[in-house]
């Protein structure tokens, strides 16, 4: 997997959305951004666009008109929210870079499609080393905390609010293939699987009172702790894991080629959601156990 770092203060880069038809149609990334926003109906076709990428302002310098290497991203096909696309390919790709709100926002526009993601709230986000070799950080930075009406509708309802601060860090780690057993079902497996944990800020999924009675013990709210990427029988799913005010756990999938929830959760899924979320509070705990002293790393 190769690995492009993040451009040089000072140099200005241009990013390059390179095109191709969504059939069909994941961090705000992935199974966070499944989780925000309100938008318009899909709809289009993919465009080819070059965009400047301007750097956080800063002094002057002499390389301040120097030209960086177009950074180009193929969006992923099989992902019908032009903006969960864009981040699955720079994902991908193992892209190491801050890109600014509004140039996503811009990107977003050319693609001519829309999306469900509250673009308007982003800042910027970033995407740097971990501080092991095997993770990765992940952070977004918004213009204040938010409190966003939920996109995804469940039976025709708009379920509640997604609570999320201002500033979120995520850790993540390349699981890749995991085969998951339940007894008495059988087996079956994720297939290129990414995990994150959230180390700073808080994501909550906020249930409204109708919607809890309606449907029961099926939703809660939840705080997030936890979220994933994978494929499942070929299709990609984003998943956000947590717990209930109770303390039981909690997850919740979205169908990245439909861009909708997927509701009821199958057998499989909900498997992987309990297993998912047990395997990242393992690898944070033996992250801090074998870092002490990290108390976080800025993606910028």
């Amino acid at each position: 997997m190769r690995t492009r770092n993040a451009s040089e203060q000072g140099v200005r880069r241009r990013l390059s959305w390179q095109g191709g038809c969504c059939r069909g149609g994941c961090l705000l990334g992935l199974a966070l951004t499944s989780l925000l926003g309100g938008g318009l109906p899909h709809s289009g076709a993919w465009a080819t666009n070059e965009i400047p990428l301007e750097p956080a302002a800063q002094e002057s310098t002499a390389c301040d008109t120097e030209e960086a290497p177009a950074l180009r991203v193929e969006p992923a096909a099989d992902v019908r929210d032009p903006v969960l696309s864009f981040l699955v390919g720079l994902l991908r790709d193992d892209i190491l870079d801050t890109l600014e709100g509004d140039d996503i926002r811009r990107v977003t526009a050319q693609s001519r499609r829309s999306t469900l993601i509250p673009l308007k709230l982003l800042e910027r986000m970033g995407r740097g080393q971990g501080p092991s070799p095997d993770t990765r950080i992940v952070s977004f930075w918004l213009t204040r905390d938010g409190k966003v009406p939920a996109p995804y509708s469940l039976l025709g309802y708009h379920p509640g609010s997604v609570l999320i601060h201002r500033r979120i860090e995520l850790v993540e780690w390349h699981v890749g293939r995991v085969v998951i057993t339940e007894r008495g079902r059988g087996s079956f497996a994720l297939d290129d699987c990414y995990v994150w944990a959230v180390h700073e800020g808080r994501i909550g999924i906020d249930i409204d009172a109708f919607i809890d009675r309606l449907l029961g013990g099926s939703v809660d709210d939840m705080t997030v702790n936890s979220l994933a990427l994978f494929r499942l029988d070929d299709v990609r799913y984003a998943m956000a894991m947590g717990y209930n005010k109770k303390g039981k756990g909690r997850s919740g999938a979205l169908h990245l080629r439909k861009d909708e929830i997927e509701f009821p959760s199958s057998w499989q899924l909900r498997s992987a959601g309990k297993l998912l979320r047990r395997k990242v509070e393992g690898f944070y705990l033996t992250l801090h156990t074998r870092s002490p002293a990290w108390e976080g790393s800025s993606a910028s």
